[in-house]
């Protein structure tokens, strides 16, 4: 399934997506996904 898709998915329940990382050092939240299918579109 595209992150795209997932999105939308959510989105149209009343949620919001948000992918985060968790690493043994730490957390990292991902939030380049937009930018990407922004980029797409255009």
């Amino acid at each position: 399934m595209y992150i795209s898709t997932l999105r939308s998915h959510i989105e149209a329940m009343g949620g919001e997506l948000e992918v985060i990382a968790r690493f043994p050092e730490g957390t990292v939240r991902i939030s380049n996904f937009a930018e990407l299918g922004e980029e797409k579109s255009n």
